[in-house]
């Protein structure tokens, strides 16, 4: 398992929900 690409993936979907929460 790649836990540093996990922790950036999960970075990145952790951003696109703040962004969507933002925009709303």
């Amino acid at each position: 398992m790649h836990i540093k690409a996990l922790k950036e993936s999960d970075n990145f979907l952790q951003l696109q929900l703040s962004k969507k929460d933002v925009s709303s």
